[in-house]
């Protein structure tokens, strides 16, 4: 089931891909639900981009804790799509649903992204490779 779901959900992100084959422009205002979901899908790659590279600058500083990190990083992962998941299925009948979907997914990941900062790299012996995230400011569309 929970596989269906996520190649369900797959497919409409793709499908929302295709349908808006000109870009997007996320800065002006009225903009549609498909819209939304597409400023906010490029959002949420940008915010995993950013969680990949402080996890790469993590492992490659502590190697022999690369296991144990990756390890926690699957968990983490598959706590924030079932959390997700239920977000969306609480707003399943409102168009609402897959932004909401997304919102969880970024902000959870920025989350994510500070918590690994916090941990590996904000260390009092040494200065941080990667700056703090900061905090986590939600967009408007």
């Amino acid at each position: 089931m929970k596989k269906l779901f996520a190649v369900m959900i797959i497919f409409f992100l793709s499908a929302v891909s295709a349908y808006c084959q000109e870009r997007v422009d996320c800065t002006k205002s009225f903009l549609t639900t498909l819209d939304v979901i597409e400023c906010m899908t490029n959002d949420l790659v940008q915010m995993e981009k950013t969680m990949e590279k402080y996890l790469t600058v993590i492992v490659s500083k502590y190697p022999d804790e690369s296991e144990s990190i990756d390890k926690s990083q699957k968990v983490w992962l598959e706590y924030r799509e079932s959390h997700c998941d239920a977000v969306f299925k609480f707003w399943i009948t409102g168009s609402i649903r897959h932004p909401a979907r997304i919102s969880c997914l970024i902000e959870l990941t920025h989350q994510r992204t500070k918590t690994l900062w916090s941990s590996f790299l904000d260390l009092p012996s040494s200065d941080s490779p990667l700056p703090d995230p900061g905090e986590y400011m939600p967009k408007t569309y």
